[in-house]
């Protein structure tokens, strides 16, 4: 799990989407980052206009829009902030292999899905996850050993159980969301620079999941060259 617990001068956070959890993240990230930078990118100009602080930079337009036009200029180390009510990791996997490969979403099978705690499936194919069956506190620091809401053990760390899922037609990618501060998590451009090289250079279908201890979103899906795809219509 990579060091969360220092500021690095020069680090930026992309923040994808400022509603409810978008303006948690920038008020505590810039509280206990004051040396970071920070975007924050979200469709809706008037939502933006709330911003006061100049140091911010605004991108008035989609959040994976964003994030595929920002992620090339943004360091390895730098940290990509998902508040929106899509799985965003997918969503710019999808958008990064339009010009070489060929990505179509699969549902997830019935044998992986009744092994995931509390799941339900969403639009366009997603699965979620959570061993909470309540409603976790916005401002949940993540404690290692105890849950915060029951002050119990957790019944399984949700990430690491993701990351031993098996399944014989799949190859499994989990991307581990780190607390980076109460209630705020993200992940390393790194994470997702490295999701790219795997399925690029290893094509066929995958399980992608997005997940912290507690909570996860998840996408079957097939990869296809598209000099392959030629090949089978021709």
């Amino acid at each position: 799990m990579p060091n969360t617990q220092y500021p690095i001068p020069n680090t930026q956070f992309l923040i994808i989407g400022y509603g409810k959890f978008g303006r948690l993240a920038l008020d505590r990230l810039q509280q206990k980052f004051p040396s970071a930078t920070f975007t924050v990118v979200d469709k809706q100009a008037e939502t933006l206009s709330q911003i006061r602080d100049t140091s911010v930079r605004l991108l008035e337009m989609d959040g994976l829009a964003g994030l595929t036009i920002e992620l090339p200029a943004m360091s390895p180390d730098d940290w990509i902030i998902p508040a929106i009510s899509i799985h965003v990791a997918y969503g710019w996997l999808g958008k990064s292999l339009r010009n070489a490969c060929h990505l179509k979403a699969l549902d997830i099978p019935d044998e992986i899905f009744e092994k995931l705690p509390n799941s339900c499936r969403g639009a366009k194919k997603a699965v979620y996850t959570s061993i909470a069956d309540f409603i976790c506190p916005d401002d949940c620091p993540e404690p290692e050993a105890l849950c915060t809401y029951t002050g119990q053990p957790r019944p399984v760390v949700l990430n690491e159980a993701l990351a031993k899922l098996k399944h014989p037609e799949f190859r499994s990618i989990v991307i581990p969301s780190s607390q980076l501060a109460p209630g705020v998590g993200g992940y390393r451009v790194s994470e997702l620079e490295t999701v790219l090289t795997e399925v690029t250079e290893n094509p066929g279908p995958f399980l992608l999941a997005t997940a912290c201890k507690c909570h996860g979103v998840i996408h079957a899906f097939n990869v296809t060259p598209m000099n392959r795809r030629k090949d089978l219509t021709s």
